[in-house]
């Protein structure tokens, strides 16, 4: 399971790119109250795939499965809250989490 989180993502090594996302598995759902919670996702996921090397691009959109409110008992997907983005400088990674694009 993978929580509350919706990961698609694009890697690119040595010039070829290869997508992924995730599929929703289950309808269990997390309930947030006033107390802080914490979701851990590791990546990769697989033990067979390669981490990321020094000529390697990763692009992550990280979303939620479902928000609901008061108003609605739907969950409403929230696709993208933020976008992480991984590339190489002098041999080390920089990693930069920044806003959608289109959000304010």
């Amino acid at each position: 399971m993978h929580g509350p989180m919706n990961i698609t993502g694009v890697v690119e090594r040595g010039g070829v790119s290869s997508s992924f996302h995730d599929v929703r598995e289950g309808d269990e759902v997390a309930l947030l109250g006033r107390e802080p919670m914490s979701f851990v996702r590791e990546w990769p996921e697989s033990p067979t795939e390669a981490a990321l090397t020094v000529n390697d691009r990763l692009k992550l959109e990280v979303g939620l499965w479902g928000v609901t409110g008061q108003t609605t008992q739907i969950p409403t997907p929230w696709k993208i809250l933020f976008i992480v983005r991984v590339t190489f400088a002098n041999g080390m990674p920089r990693v930069f989490v920044g806003k959608p694009p289109g959000f304010r």
